[in-house]
């Protein structure tokens, strides 16, 4: 969620899973996320900020075993914003895992993924748009000619929130 101009915060969830032979590792892990990018233009430099909690199982055979781990990330990157509420992005940094009962381990990291920003305005502003598009629509006679004035007058009779009528005074 973008708290500020060019400033997102937001929550970040991982999965992996692999096989080999009778080994299988499952990892969950969730935490916060922060990014800061820099510019105006679509090509944006940005500085990355990640903590995580999870956890990761392994069975071979019969045997489990399951251990909880932390996460760090801090480092930059680069991101190409395709529209408002979507960016390719590259980030390289150091990360460091720390799992219960053992010794940290760090080093470099370099991730390349996309990134999916949800924007309860952003999507509030289209459904507004939405709506007046379909008010003025709904008044035209022939092409071109639509009778809407500033001051008119409509009433409203429809489901309020959460329902998704319930977004039509907010337009």
């Amino acid at each position: 969620y973008f708290f500020a101009r060019n400033f997102v915060a937001g929550g970040l969830f991982n999965f992996a899973y692999s096989k080999s032979g009778d080994t299988k590792t499952t990892a969950y892990s969730a935490g916060p996320f922060a990014r800061y990018y820099f510019g105006n233009s679509n090509l944006k430099p940005m500085v990355v900020g990640e903590f995580q909690f999870g956890t990761n199982s392994t069975r071979v055979s019969t045997n489990k075993t399951t251990d909880n781990f932390n996460s760090l990330l801090l480092g930059g990157g680069l991101a190409a914003f395709v529209n408002q509420h979507v960016a390719i992005e590259t980030i390289a940094g150091y990360g460091r895992t720390k799992l219960a009962g053992y010794d940290g381990s760090g080093g470099f990291v370099f991730k390349v993924g996309f990134q999916v920003y949800l924007s309860p305005r952003g999507m509030l502003d289209t459904y507004r748009n939405n709506v007046t598009a379909c008010l003025i629509l709904s008044t035209s006679k022939e092409k071109g000619s639509f009778d809407v004035a500033a001051t008119d007058k409509f009433l409203y009779a429809l489901a309020p929130l959460p329902f998704a009528t319930g977004l039509f005074p907010l337009a």
